[in-house]
Order: structure tokens, then sequence, then C-alpha cells
């Protein structure tokens, strides 16, 4: 029995599509940044890049009894944390408890002020993406 010829559409669609590689999108990255930054000064009682990458010295003037670095979590977990009576995982709980209502208000605040943002910058997002498309960047960098 003779097969059927197939269309140009049909070949088209037969073949395996090819995902583009999506670039970096910047307006992401500023959200996601904020949501961690939300969770660990609730938790860890730092903001993010201070506590992973913080040398803050425990017992010292300037620390706190409540703060508590990614350092001191991974090398000391299970101590007492110095100045406090907890352990570090419960210094963390603690502090989770404490802040609950701040942190949960951010990680419902910061995505819905993204999205309006977005809608409100959408002309200046354009001239941007329009920008980066002549700078070649339009794989690499998005918005």
């Amino acid at each position: 029995m003779a097969r059927k010829r197939q269309t140009a559409a049909q070949k088209r669609a037969a073949r395996a599509r090819r995902s583009r590689k999506s670039g970096i999108n910047v307006l992401q990255i500023a959200e996601t940044y904020m949501l961690l930054n939300a969770i660990t000064t609730g938790a860890a009682g730092l903001p993010l890049n201070q506590f992973l990458m913080s040398n803050e010295k425990v017992g010292t003037s300037t620390s706190s009894a409540n703060r508590i670095t990614l350092k001191e979590l991974v090398t000391k977990f299970g101590t007492v944390h110095h100045g406090s009576t907890f352990t570090e995982s419960q210094l963390v709980m603690n502090n989770i408890k404490k802040n609950w209502m701040s942190i949960a208000g951010q990680m419902i605040a910061i995505p819905i002020g993204f999205r309006i943002g977005k809608k409100l910058a959408r002309p200046a997002l354009t001239r941007t993406r329009a920008l980066l498309k002549q700078a070649g960047l339009k794989g690499t960098v998005t918005v």
C-alpha cells in the first residue's frame, strides 16, 4: 500500500523543536534576591549578603545573640550559640517564630510588587529590550 505524502506543514511539525537558550533575566534575579533577603533577615537576623559572607565573630561587642551566619550554621551546628541559651537550629526556629509575620508579608508583597512594577514599567522595559537587541545581548540578558 502506498504511503501518503506529507505536506510541508506536516514535515515542520514532525521535526523536533529546538528550544532557544534563554538569557539571564535581571528582574527575576532581583526578585529572588529580595525574597531570599526577607527569609534570611527573619530567620538569621542578617541580610542575605551578610548571612552568606559574614565573618562576624561570635561573642564580640558587634555581634548579637540572635544573629547567625551560614558559616556558624555549618561549622557549629548543634552547639550552643554564644550569648544565647539556644543551639543554632533552635536559634533559627526562635527567630522564625518571632518574625514569621514579617517574613510572610514580604513573601506575599514582593511578587505582587514586581508584577505591578512590570506592568507600570512596560514602556521602559520595551525600550531596554530594544537596546539589548541592538547591542547583541538579546540572548544573554533579558528584562
